[in-house]
């Protein structure tokens, strides 16, 4: 079903359930910094914006012959920004929900990006 989306790959829903992953915890992670600094903030604007950014450079990498492995290095560093920008929201505006929401959406990022940098590294190193 999703072969067109990643043509090269040998599991390409695995795939499209990673990219799929990524995008939703990222996307609670931009709505914990709306809730935490406001929807019109600029922080919330630029985590909405890396949420984004962040689902369509990763297809783009890992579909090959377009974006390369300067792009994945930016994307990951995008996913590290992304969390710090969620940890200085709560940490200016605290409350329960929102610190146990950040850490356990901060670990699902960080363990699927420990996973994407071997995607990556298999989509622009190893071909």
């Amino acid at each position: 079903m999703f072969e067109w989306l990643f043509p090269t790959w040998s599991n390409p829903a695995l795939l499209a359930a990673v990219v799929a992953a990524r995008g939703l915890l990222d996307a609670s992670l931009t709505a914990i910094v709306a809730d935490a600094l406001g929807t019109r903030s600029p922080l919330a604007l630029a985590a909405a914006g890396v949420t984004v950014l962040s689902v369509v450079v990763m297809v783009l990498v890992l579909r090959p012959g377009t974006l390369g492995h300067r792009a994945s290095l930016a994307e990951i560093a995008g996913q590290l920004g992304l969390v710090a920008v969620g940890a200085y929201a709560v940490y200016a505006n605290p409350s329960t929900w929102r610190i146990a929401g950040l850490a356990l959406v901060s670990v699902g990022i960080l363990a699927l990006a420990g996973l994407t940098i071997h995607l990556y590294g298999e989509a622009t190193v190893a071909p």
